[in-house]
């Protein structure tokens, strides 16, 4: 599957785009009592951003604001450098959006409904009739393009989602759970696919609670929690931000872990079980003398790599839940 060439410029195109693609500034959005988002700030640049958090932490509203689809009740959200609440044609036709829910229009062919969303967004009918044979082939629906819609799996139906989203090869795209419900196979099609629209340049924000798939994809993280930004971070980072060490031991447990946090090691102890980052310096050798200095026995040891998943419980543990 390769891209399709890009769709022609429209008139009124957006021209010399600016250096922030997405941004959002002092955000908030209330549903009566209920606070969605709390002073939400941050900058995506480009390439692909993972919009992490639990359910009701404010993703689907951030989205549904950017989109234009909500109004804030404070803040502002910017895309290529124009304002939301100042959604013209130029800028809705340099965004796509691949939604979650069910919402495609079944007696309607699959060719049929990525057309009409291709003139939706600006492109002249027979532009729109060759984007989007281009891009249901680029998504690996061949023959199925012709057939209606209350025919497909749930896999095609993803397909199709993604179709209609690139259709008018928009710059920025929003991805909500684009491999949610689909089996191994399907999961590893899609996540390609999204690898090769960052390969062709598209900036893109996946909103997922697929840990895996932003790990494989992503550039950089924000995670969301109760309305309120935790953190954002490059996935470099995450990576980067070391292993954890497990040890085992038999007497002195107190003594061994106040020598640990002399040392600027913080330890997570369950019993005799005592879970840390590995020392800076020495590493585990290091960590085998301490031990010996504490007058502890060291029984068992155990490591690993900290990941996404680490760091995302760590940050709900500190945010206080799921909420």
């Amino acid at each position: 599957m390769t891209m399709p060439e890009p769709a022609e410029e429209a008139d009124g195109a957006l021209e010399g785009g600016p250096r922030e693609i997405l941004s959002a500034v002092n955000l908030w959005k209330s549903y009566g009592e209920v606070e969605a988002l709390r002073g939400l700030t941050f900058t995506f640049k480009g390439g692909v951003m993972g919009l992490l958090g639990p359910n009701g932490a404010g993703k689907s509203t951030f989205i549904k604001i950017a989109l234009g689809l909500l109004k804030a009740d404070e803040g502002s959200v910017k895309i290529l450098g124009r304002d939301v609440s100042d959604f013209n044609r130029d800028v809705k036709g340099q965004v796509g959006y691949m939604p979650e829910g069910e919402c495609l229009p079944e007696a309607l062919t699959g060719l049929q409904f990525v057309y009409h969303m291709g003139v939706l967004s600006g492109l002249p009918p027979k532009e729109a009739f060759q984007r989007a044979h281009a891009v249901m082939e680029f998504v690996g629906m061949g023959e199925q393009r012709y057939r209606k819609i209350s025919s497909y799996s749930l896999g095609l139906k993803q397909r199709i989602k993604l179709a209609q989203a690139i259709v008018h090869d928009p710059i920025l795209l929003f991805l909500d759970e684009p491999t949610s419900g689909l089996d191994p196979f399907g999961r590893e099609e899609m996540l390609s696919l999204i690898e090769e629209l960052k390969s062709a340049g598209k900036s893109i924000v996946l909103s997922t609670h697929i840990l895996r798939d932003v790990e494989r994809v992503a550039e950089e993280v924000v995670v969301l929690n109760r309305g309120v930004k935790l953190i954002q971070k490059n996935m470099k980072e995450v990576m980067k931000s070391g292993g954890w060490v497990e040890v085992t031991v038999v007497g002195g447990t107190r003594e061994f872990v106040e020598m640990l946090k002399k040392m600027g090691i913080e330890c997570e102890v369950t019993g005799s079980k005592i879970r840390m980052e590995p020392p800076k310096e020495g590493g585990l050798f290091r960590l085998m003398e301490v031990a010996e200095e504490a007058g502890v026995v060291v029984r068992s040891v155990r490591g690993g790599i900290k990941d996404l998943t680490d760091l995302f419980s760590e940050l709900m543990e500190e945010g206080g839940g799921t909420g």
